[in-house]
């Protein structure tokens, strides 16, 4: 990680990113919420991501790679559950 005295704490690679899970919340590569929901293609998460009517939860970026919060699928697992709310996530 980045420590040049300017208290930046942002990693400076998706491996020091993985490395620092522990102090932020689990994050999740794109084909590990792929596998999460069903062995789905990892395509599929980003197309989900595109759908405005799922409100499926947003990837932050560490260079090109995404990575989602595990809160932030935890949260929209269950939202999607409440009563009353047809679960529709169509491939």
């Amino acid at each position: 990680m980045d420590n040049s005295g300017k208290g930046s704490t942002r990693p400076d690679s998706a491996a020091d990113l993985l490395k620092g899970q522990s102090e932020m919340g689990r994050n999740l590569t794109q084909t590990q919420v792929g596998k999460r929901y069903g062995d789905r293609n990892p395509r599929t998460i980003l197309r989900w991501t595109q759908d405005p009517k799922l409100n499926f939860p947003q990837p932050f970026y560490v260079g090109r790679t995404p990575f989602w919060s595990e809160a932030a699928l935890e949260k929209w697992d269950r939202e999607q559950a409440r009563p009353g709310r047809p679960v529709t996530v169509d491939t």
